[in-house]
């Protein structure tokens, strides 16, 4: 497999593991909110799970950092020239991008108006209240928060929350890319570091131990 292939890889198998790490810490918070309302605790593992998206949407920008850090940690010096290794590393950030920038998008929002409605049920006492009146800025797509901040003063939405919500479904993805910028050097510092020590606490124990090697390995 060739350097850039492996950066690749790598970043995105451990941008993964440390979203996952980060979006538990925040579940588990919102667990022990949520466990404190009698009302929700028959349903707290589907509320649970409706705010993963929520949290996933913070946590995986996040992850992306000590994903790509470590990555590049792992280059040889020799595999290649940097500018290859570079160049595959923005294009994971930029693909990654993408994919916050959709996800941010369209599963944030339509987990936070299911959690919203379900939570509705449970609590309100009022259960005839219109599932669009429970509909505010953070349980909405781009689209629709353009069309609220078009409408102006019309609007029932408060358009400070609303220019606010536009901002944050392109801020937090976009961070992705402040990262890889960031942590690409960060990375390579870290791998030339740890190959200038391995090479000198190895290196003189490779030479003693090969210079007296019996003859079947004097070709090493």
């Amino acid at each position: 497999m060739g350097a850039g292939k492996k950066i690749i890889l790598n970043t995105l198998i451990l941008t993964m593991v440390f979203g996952f790490i980060f979006s538990s810490v925040m579940i588990i918070n919102s667990y022990f909110v949520l466990s404190d309302i009698k009302r929700l605790q028959p349903e707290i593992v589907m509320f649970l799970l409706l705010l993963f998206p929520s949290t996933a949407a913070v946590a995986f920008p996040l992850g992306f950092f000590p994903a790509i850090t470590t990555a590049y940690s792992f280059i040889e010096f020799g595999s290649g020239p940097m500018k290859e290794k570079i160049k595959y590393g923005m294009i994971t950030a930029v693909v990654f991008t993408v994919i916050m920038i959709l996800f941010n998008n369209y599963c944030v929002p339509a987990a936070n108006f299911k959690y919203k409605q379900e939570y509705h049920k449970v609590t309100a006492v009022d259960s005839k209240k219109q599932a669009e009146d429970l509909k505010g800025t953070r349980e909405m797509s781009f689209e629709d928060l353009f069309v609220e901040y078009r409408k102006g003063n019309d609007s029932k939405q408060d358009k400070f929350w609303v220019v606010t919500e536009m901002q944050k479904h392109f801020s937090l993805p976009f961070a992705v890319m402040a990262v890889a910028i960031l942590g690409m050097p960060i990375g390579l510092i870290l791998g030339k570091k740890k190959e200038f020590l391995s090479n000198v606490v190895y290196g003189p124990k490779q030479r003693i131990l090969l210079t007296s090697a019996p003859p079947l390995f004097s070709n090493f």
